[in-house]
């Protein structure tokens, strides 16, 4: 509980991103020359005077790979576009992400300081125009990603075909703007020329936009559809490993028929804890273990007494537990229990000094619990499941990969990106399967917090950044779900292990009163009569099955059977009080509780247009990121 009261402390911390911008460098002069073609792609010619005010290596130019376009009526599209043919005057380090492609322009072994150029070449493809009406030119001449300002700006767009010039116009300023003061521009035949003679800056951009006649540009090709070689191939292995989980399920994992026996008895020779792990094939679970309180004090070894007390505002109830005589039987994991019980041969023991003691001896008899597994499942097929999860794990991080270094642009995010939910997922499923001490609903809550805000935070926009992404995630997650579900499954049981559990199975079902209508068709009697009948040949029958009832989750259900039957308190509990079966199971539930906590830290089993983009000298950006939940943080290598 510590720790998780640190972890929710921790979680909801926020950091201010620490960034450190300071350009140390100006553009003193920006010259861009622009041919358009018929076929919507534009060849482009830049030339950048930079002034660097400390040395650098040099500049680097992101060119947007996706852009978003917003109109001055409300009307937005967006596209991918893609550049090719690219040259630079001076040597260049090309990178591609999702969104950019970035040209690193310059020498690693040496500085520059003052003014130096750059000329920069390449073609950019904006494929189909999304407009259905009419046609148009729209482009972010200077992109509003640059983190200096851009001084003496001139431009040169080249049309393919003649245009009405009245319908041009140019905007600048921040995104949203439609503020066109200070450019300067004529239009003569094909030809668009003007220049902007103010400095545009860090987050401003100059941008271009002229209405075209329906069917101006013709044979232009859609960048839009293509599906990434990545996503496809992580599509086929998610298909390739379900289809593996199921050959080795159906060779390995694959039960024969269960047949179910009427039973009114646990099979013989197997205390309570064994026959709740025959069954579950679980010995993590604390009702199985707990259950042997119950199975002692009917075997006569164990008495519990109730006492009353008085609190601040009403009277309380508290348990205390009686050795009647040493444990003679020939049961290890009934004697690790019995002995831990009354540790020191004390004669009473409270259920609170259990704490921080007992739990050892719950790890012990849930390895010899675990020592029978292969007498009841089969050796080959438990192997398999670690091969299983294995995919599992492999699975949820290659639908996680492209999504995050195509939005973030890094990978360092990506161990947080599959880290935190896949704990979150590994909470939630053990939480519903009663696999923590912790109540299901708490478990779930601790999951969806510690995995689904960050997954919301880091993941999802990632996801509904790109469609494609997305439909790879969801396929994967559905393959990975559906191998999850075979690991699940996978143990097989042994001949011995099948009978045994078509036994148990009957024996359930009797609890849970399933066999009313066999019992009628087959002996002529009701299943109270069926009761009243073995409570005349064992008079302590509701006692000496509810451990067994309690280890299968089933304790409840066992006692509403007795509801309109009379039962005498067992003879091994007493008290001033009424035998109360309420309080009993508040005393079995505090028991659990205190038999398996420890105090110790070693119990256990953590612009408006297409283009522009923008650049900056060559330097490292840290931004460190602290989610409501977990904190992680992403380095954006966007500069040097």
């Amino acid at each position: 509980m510590k720790k998780c009261v640190l972890l929710i402390i921790l979680s909801i911390i926020f950091l201010i991103p620490i960034n450190s911008y300071g350009a140390n460098f100006t553009i003193t002069e920006y010259d861009i020359e622009m041919n358009v073609n018929k076929d919507n792609t534009f060849d482009i010619n830049e030339y950048i005077m930079a002034d660097f005010l400390v040395p650098q290596h040099g500049i680097y130019r992101n060119l947007p790979l996706r852009n978003e376009i917003v109109r001055t009526d409300g009307t937005k599209s967006k596209n991918r576009a893609e550049v090719t043919d690219v040259y630079t005057s001076e040597i260049c380090t090309v990178t591609n992400s999702s969104k950019y492609k970035t040209l690193k322009i310059g020498d690693a072994n040496k500085t520059v300081t003052g003014e130096h150029p750059y000329g920069i070449k390449y073609k950019y493809n904006i494929g189909k125009d999304p407009l259905k009406d009419k046609d148009e030119l729209y482009f972010n001449l200077i992109g509003s990603e640059w983190e200096t300002t851009v001084s003496n700006v001139n431009f040169k767009i080249t049309m393919p075909e003649t245009f009405d010039a009245s319908k041009v116009g140019f905007s600048v300023g921040r995104v949203g703007t439609s503020n066109s003061a200070g450019v300067e521009y004529n239009v003569e035949d094909k030809v668009i020329q003007g220049s902007y003679a103010g400095a545009i800056g860090p987050g401003e951009a100059l941008t271009v936009r002229v209405d075209l006649p329906e069917g101006y540009f013709v044979g232009a090709k859609s960048t839009a559809s293509t599906w990434d070689f990545f996503n496809i191939i992580v599509i086929i292995i998610g298909v390739v490993f379900v289809i593996i989980a199921d050959r080795l399920w159906a060779k390995f994992g694959k039960d024969a028929e269960v047949v179910e026996t009427v039973e009114f008895y646990p099979p013989e020779g197997y205390n309570s804890a064994e026959i709740g792990y025959m069954y579950s094939g679980d010995e993590n679970k604390n009702n199985i273990i707990t259950s042997l309180l119950l199975y002692l004090a009917s075997k006569g070894y164990i008495k519990i007494e109730e006492e009353s007390g008085t609190g601040l505002f009403a009277s309380k109830k508290s348990f205390a537990m009686h050795k009647i005589k040493e444990y003679d039987g020939d049961n290890e994991i009934e004697r690790m229990f019995f002995e831990a019980l009354f540790e020191d041969g004390r004669e009473t023991t409270l259920q609170s000094d259990l704490v921080d003691k007992f739990y050892v001896t719950v790890g012990k008899i849930r390895r010899k619990l675990k020592d029978t597994k292969y007498k009841i499942f089969e050796k080959s097929a438990s192997g398999k499941v670690k091969w299983i999860i294995m995919m599992s794990v492999l699975l949820l991080i290659l639908i996680t990969i492209k999504p995050i270094v195509d939005y973030y642009d890094v990978s360092i995010i990506l161990i947080e990106a599959v880290l935190f939910p896949a704990v979150g997922i590994l909470m939630i499923v053990t939480g519903l399967m009663g696999r923590t001490k912790l109540p299901k609903a708490y478990g779930v809550f601790l999951g969806i917090t510690f995995g689904g805000i960050p997954w919301c935070e880091m993941v999802l926009p990632a996801l509904l950044d790109d469609t494609f992404n997305m439909v790879t995630y969801i396929t994967g997650f559905i393959c990975m779900s559906v191998l999850v579900f075979f690991a699940s499954v996978m143990p097989k049981r042994t001949d011995y292990g099948g009978k045994m559990l078509g036994r148990i199975k009957g024996f359930k079902r009797f609890i849970e009163t399933a066999y009313t209508d066999e019992i009628d068709a087959n002996g002529g009697i009701s299943k109270e009569q069926k009761i009243q009948e073995l409570m005349e040949e064992d008079p302590e029958y509701f006692y000496n099955i509810l451990p067994y009832a309690y280890a299968l989750g089933l304790e409840k259900e066992w006692e509403k059977q007795f509801e309109s039957i009379a039962v005498d308190p067992p003879n091994w509990y007493y008290g001033s009080n009424r035998f109360d079966l309420v309080h009993l199971n508040n005393f079995m539930d505090s028991v659990q509780n205190s038999m398996t906590t420890s105090y110790s830290s070693s119990g256990g089993y953590s612009g408006g247009g297409f283009s522009g983009g923008g650049s900056g000298r060559w330097r490292w950006r840290l931004m460190v990121k602290i989610n409501r939940v977990v904190f992680y943080h992403s380095i954006f290598a966007s500069t040097v």
